[in-house]
């Protein structure tokens, strides 16, 4: 298999929770996903996920579900889940495994452009509380004023 890369720009906060992750916002939030990424020329490319439980590295059906979704619109899309047993970040370790949309993990090498500043500015957006500032779309859906895309939020 013959190695990509692409560069991702973006990324949006979906489902904060698994009662929230049903197909009833999956068909929801699409429509507005999609018209922003037309607006703003961008594409989705990919679906990150991170467990409840540390040590839980399943995709589990929802997950697939979603990544197959995104793989009928890019056919090389991107699966990237969080390790949280991991404690730390490093330019060798990002705590994030690649996975396939299957959920199976991938033999291709996951690298981060720029890596050092990427964790550094992770490391300070950690230190001034943003992790408790993110939206998720199920929660624009209660509240329409809150921005699910999280403008200023997370930005460099």
């Amino acid at each position: 298999m013959s190695s990509f890369f692409f560069f991702i720009s973006r990324a949006g906060c979906c489902f904060q929770s698994y009662t929230a992750a049903d197909p009833t916002n999956l068909n929801l939030h699409n429509p507005q996903a999609d018209e922003f990424c037309k607006t703003e020329k961008l594409q989705i490319v990919g679906y990150y996920q991170a467990n409840e439980l540390s040590t839980d590295m399943d995709l589990g059906p929802f997950g697939r579900k979603i990544a197959e979704k995104i793989k009928g619109q890019f056919a090389r899309a991107v699966v990237l889940m969080v390790d949280g047993s991991k404690t730390s970040v490093s330019e060798s370790d990002l705590c994030l495994q690649l996975l396939g949309t299957d959920g199976k993990p991938s033999n291709q090498p996951l690298t981060l452009r720029d890596a050092s500043k990427a964790i550094a500015f992770l490391e300070q957006s950690l230190n001034r509380g943003a992790q408790q500032q993110v939206v998720d779309f199920d929660a624009h859906l209660d509240d329409p004023s809150k921005d699910w895309l999280n403008s200023g939020v997370v930005c460099a």
